[in-house]
């Protein structure tokens, strides 16, 4: 059996258990949960708008807006995690075909 090392994310992880978190944080467990509680009430926001027939440039307007703060979140978290993300600006992906 090996022995659990400590992730970056804040868990404790065993390699022989698949990567399974045998021991996670409790504060960084309810912050996840939360946030992943606010993505669904975003999306379900989206829906509304569908169904409410809105204006598409509104819609895509918060569809954007959405998609831009969750790539930062994600971002964020593989930073603390210890690794480098990926660019995923726009902008800096036009600089870069340049």
């Amino acid at each position: 059996m090996s022995t659990p090392k400590q992730a970056g994310c804040g868990c404790a992880v065993r390699e022989s258990s698949g990567r399974r978190a045998i021991a996670v944080d409790p504060d960084v467990k309810a912050k996840s949960l939360n946030r992943l509680r606010r993505i669904e009430g975003q999306v379900r926001g989206l829906q509304r708008m569908v169904e409410g027939e809105r204006y598409c440039a509104d819609i895509l307007t918060q569809v954007a807006t959405h998609g831009a703060y969750h790539r930062g979140q994600i971002a964020k978290a593989i930073r603390r995690g210890g690794g480098t993300p990926a660019d995923t600006d726009f902008i800096i992906f036009v600089r870069e075909q340049g």
